[in-house]
């Protein structure tokens, strides 16, 4: 990233191998804690992450967090999201729904079989 850039992006990779984590990481222009980094399994726990990916956005002189939703923001509001991050504010309102049959839900199995994975579409029979 730019030195004149008002923020600046780390990836924190949960791949499961390094292998992973190189493929995934190549394709990126900012820096990254590494493979396995205790810090990324504090942040992890500490920030209870569920699902992936995940972008959360901090100010970066106060350390206060934006959003921990940055991921679904820049999807709808595109630049938008960025732009107002970057003079240190808070997106407020609230996203609109997803239409059922575009929701995939990666990181889920669907309880009633124990199969599906992904999920495509409403979580019908799936307890979580």
């Amino acid at each position: 990233m730019s030195s004149n850039m008002p923020f600046e992006i780390i990836f924190i990779s949960y791949d499961d191998d390094r292998q992973a984590f190189d493929r995934c990481y190549k394709t990126m222009p900012w820096k990254a804690l590494p493979y396995g980094s205790l810090l990324a399994h504090i942040l992890h726990k500490g920030f209870d992450i569920k699902d992936l990916p995940i972008l959360i956005v901090f100010e970066t002189n106060t350390g206060e967090i934006l959003t921990k939703n940055g991921f679904k923001l820049i999807n709808h509001l595109k630049m938008n999201a960025i732009e107002q991050w970057s003079r240190g504010q808070q997106i407020s309102g609230t996203l609109p729904l997803i239409p059922p049959d575009e929701c995939i839900w990666t990181t889920k199995m669907c309880d009633e079989c124990e199969v599906i994975k992904p999920i495509v579409g409403l979580r019908y029979n799936c307890k979580i």
